[in-house]
């Protein structure tokens, strides 16, 4: 080549080929990488491309580049998807009087070794033919190792392992004459080349390029061409960026800071038919600050005043009970610093509690009492004479006897039979009575027979229903539950049934009275580490299982941070035996173990 230029040359091997780069080629893949890398975090993105040049016997000379524009459709890493490798396929293409020489990668997570991703853009380009490739580890303040590997058309990869050098940043010198560029163009295709990269390119000359030194690992060092340091200025220092980045966030901090409100945030939503919970922002300015605080619920005909003290304002919420369909809340909080109270009041609409249905008795009719057998003896009496008299014998004229139906049967009440229905008495036979008789019998007494019998009806006697036995419990009579999470100081846990309000719970409470015992734990290299004042269950230790949550638990004591948990709200019969409020004066407190006792 005619054309003159800075150049660098590298032996990759001591009896392998040389690769002559142009300076403003490494210096811009130096700065795309670097660029990359300082994208985003944790890596940044990797870039790479193709390069361009000439090939001869046993020498690279790369004078041009081309960056591939990967989608990292795979990841931030330069690994090539479907339309990566297309567009590979067509920067395969060399601009006219120039050969493709390889490629080039950033590796930003990994050092200059190649990976398989390496081998698979190898891959890439014809095996017939030596292949070169340049792999750039960048840094954030802007020098890079890298490293050059060559593929013989045999397959093998020389070197064996990666010959480091050191890419300095380097100091744009000044723009040459036109003429020169146009010196330095190749003769044919020049002007389709510059639109490509031939513009970061310097062509080397064969001559000048021996008169180089020869760069070996890892002393290589643009800084030490006299060429380009005889016009660099000391670089400047990069760290009072740092500075203002920092007192810029500091700024913006103090700003936009989120502050405490002062409004209280009192809400009133329902948990359950009739019941309601009256919660309020604990973390609000007038709340932190209070002296003492009024709660005032109007319920109908009903008003309750409820004082709270400052502990109780920033770690305590109210369920209560409706009596009517429609409440009034208001939270009244006094603050010691102003003269003016916050007050805020909110109103709620809903179905009240159900009443408790009375109980229905239901009436078992049993037989009349003694009292009414005197009135009924007479009716009996009258029932058999009839019976006796509709009883008819054959006449004289030979008619065919015929037995008439008893009239007790034709007027006989209806009673109301207990659930299980005796069967009835039998009854004897009636007496035989002469036709004279039943001829005396009177028209009328039919009618007379039903008034008395229906004088005589039985009068229900009222019985008080059976009272429904109250199931006993019948559940496991101790247990455990364990709480995890982040608490603070002054922080509140509230569990109900086996949920709390953060954090996460295993376990639940049983519903009934019980004991508790609460412990603040931690957990060590062994396992979990509970805290006691019990000096009994002191260094006791339990072996992993279902009760512990499958870890090793150790017992120390330690009565001041057990004193650290307090107890707000125990389960009582207010809450059905089902809710639970402690709050933490530990500094911090990740675990929290709750042993509980079935009360006899």
């Amino acid at each position: 080549m005619s054309a003159s230029g800075i150049c660098n040359v590298i032996r990759l091997a001591e009896d392998g080929p040389l690769v002559e780069c142009s300076t403003a080629v490494l210096e811009s893949i130096r700065r795309q990488a670097v660029e990359g890398l300082n994208a985003f975090g944790h890596g940044g993105l990797e870039t790479g491309g193709v390069l361009y040049g000439f090939r001869e016997a046993g020498r690279f000379n790369i004078v041009s580049f081309a960056e591939l524009p990967c989608e990292h459709a795979l990841g931030p890493g330069f690994i090539l998807s479907e339309k990566d490798r297309i567009a590979l396929a067509d920067l395969r293409q060399p601009p006219p009087g120039m050969e493709t020489l390889g490629w080039y990668r950033a590796h930003t997570r990994s050092g200059l070794a190649l990976d398989a991703h390496d081998c698979r853009l190898f891959e890439s380009f014809p095996a017939n033919i030596a292949c070169a490739a340049l792999i750039v580890k960048p840094t954030a303040w802007g020098p890079a190792n890298a490293a050059f590997f060559i593929r013989e058309p045999d397959g093998r990869i020389v070197p064996s392992a990666a010959s480091e050098f050191l890419l300095q940043p380097v100091v744009q010198a000044a723009q040459p004459e036109a003429s020169e560029m146009a010196t330095a163009a190749p003769p044919a295709g020049g002007s389709q080349l510059a639109n490509r990269t031939i513009d970061n390119a310097l062509p080397c000359d064969a001559s000048e390029a021996e008169t180089q030194p020869l760069f070996a690992p890892p002393a290589f060092d643009l800084a030490s061409n006299p060429d380009s340091s005889q016009a660099r200025p000391r670089p400047l220092p990069v760290y009072w960026r740092y500075y203002s980045a920092a007192a810029l966030c500091i700024l913006l901090l103090l700003i936009f800071w989120p502050r405490s409100p002062r409004n209280l945030a009192l809400a009133v939503y329902g948990i359950t038919t009739g019941q309601v919970r009256i919660e309020w922002n604990r973390g609000s300015l007038a709340v932190l600050q209070a002296r003492s605080a009024t709660l005032t619920i109007s319920d109908g005909v009903y008003s309750r005043v409820i004082p709270l003290d400052p502990a109780e304002l920033r770690s305590t919420s109210i369920t209560y009970s409706l009596r009517t369909d429609h409440i009034s809340v208001s939270l009244r909080v006094q603050d010691p610093g102003n003269a003016a109270a916050v007050e805020e009041a909110v109103q709620f609409v809903g179905r009240p509690a159900p009443s408790p249905q009375p109980v229905q008795r239901v009436a078992v009719h049993d037989p009349p009492a003694a009292a009414p057998e005197v009135a009924r003896a007479p009716a009996e009496e009258q029932t058999r004479e009839l019976r006796a008299s509709e009883r008819r014998t054959p006449s004289s004229s030979g008619d065919t006897p015929r037995l008439g139906m008893p009239v007790a049967n034709r007027f006989q009440t209806i009673r109301t039979m207990p659930a299980q229905e005796a069967p009835p008495a039998a009854l004897p036979p009636p007496p035989v009575i002469s036709n004279r008789a039943a001829a005396t019998v009177p028209e009328v007494l039919p009618s007379v027979l039903h008034d008395v019998l229906s004088s005589v009806r039985p009068v229900p006697t009222p019985v008080p229903a059976p009272t429904a036995a109250v199931p006993s419990y019948r559940g496991p009579r101790s247990g455990r539950m364990i709480w995890t999470g982040v608490l603070s100081r002054h922080g509140v846990v509230e569990i109900e049934g086996n949920h709390s309000n953060t954090g996460s719970l295993a376990g639940a409470l049983p519903g009934v009275p019980v004991s508790l015992r609460i412990s603040p734990s931690e957990f060590g290299r062994n396992g979990l580490i509970v805290f006691t004042s019990d000096s009994a269950m002191a260094g006791r230790r339990e072996s992993p299982g279902v009760a512990n949550g499958w870890n090793a638990v150790e017992f120390q004591q330690d009565a001041e941070r057990e004193r650290g948990l307090l107890i707000l709200e125990p389960p009582n019969r207010a809450n059905d035996y089902n809710r639970l409020v402690v709050r933490s004066d530990l500094r911090n407190c990740a675990v929290i173990l709750i042993d509980w006792a079935v009360q006899p």
